[in-house]
Parts: structure tokens; C-alpha cells; sequence
């Protein structure tokens, strides 16, 4: 970050609607999500596709071991 020393940068988890309120309302420079601004949005949004790739989850062997039966499922509130 020494190209931008002022930079600052936030994370905002939220649903997908309420994140582009929020980009709507000025309270978000952007929003990144899995799934397309609606066109039925009331205000002008461009959604661009950034990539695709496959999803890498690491643990330790005692976590994985815990959370492997029923995976992706047993990620739910672990």
C-alpha cells in the first residue's frame, strides 16, 4: 500500500440488494458480489465481470476433520 499511504479500505458483508443501496446511497464507492446489479435497480449501475476461478478452502487437519462431513454445509455458523 505505499502507492496510496492514505488509502483506506473497508469490508461491508451484506446482501446484495442492501450493499446497492448503500452504493445508491453514496455510503459504498463498490460493491462486489456473486450475482448481477438487477436492471430493475432505480439508479445507473455497471456490473463487469472480474474473473473466474475455483474456490480453496485451507484448515488445519483438526478442523478439516471436524468440518469435512457434510462440506460445504458444515461451514454454516462453524
Amino acid at each position: 500500500m505505499r502507492a496510496f499511504p492514505n488509502l483506506q479500505l473497508s469490508c461491508v458483508k451484506g446482501h446484495a440488494q442492501e450493499l446497492l443501496g448503500s452504493l445508491a446511497g453514496g455510503r459504498l464507492d463498490v460493491v462486489l458480489s456473486d450475482e448481477a446489479a438487477p436492471s430493475s435497480l432505480p439508479v445507473k449501475a455497471f456490473n463487469h465481470l472480474l474473473g473466474e476461478s475455483p474456490v480453496v478452502f485451507c484448515a488445519t487437519p483438526l478442523m478439516a476433520k471436524n468440518l469435512g462431513l457434510g462440506f460445504p454445509g458444515s461451514l454454516r455458523d462453524a
